[in-house]
């Protein structure tokens, strides 16, 4: 269960970033279900890509520990997948 939770938190984080850019770029909104569920495959895409690196450990001191450093990445990184899935899609800005 232990190594599931870093997981979990990268998969809501992820999808909450995806969520949240796709409301405030809307020419990059697929609709809602597509947003979260492209920043949920960012989020673990970049948090589990990024602990790989080791840089999560790095990140741990500066945000307080390794599953908080790997939601703000997953944050970020989920909200880049769904920008790029949304480019891809043809969701193009006007």
């Amino acid at each position: 269960m232990e190594g599931l939770v870093p997981l979990i938190v990268q998969a809501v984080a992820g999808g909450a970033g995806g969520g949240i850019l796709g409301q405030f770029l809307k020419s990059k909104n697929l609709g809602p279900v597509a947003n979260i569920i492209a920043g949920a495959v960012g989020g673990l895409a970049t948090g589990q890509g990024l602990d790989a690196a080791g840089v999560l450990n790095q990140l741990a001191p500066l945000l307080g520990n390794e599953t908080i450093a790997g939601g703000v990445t997953a944050l970020l990184g989920g909200g880049v997948v769904q920008a790029i899935a949304a480019q891809v899609m043809g969701k193009r800005s006007a």
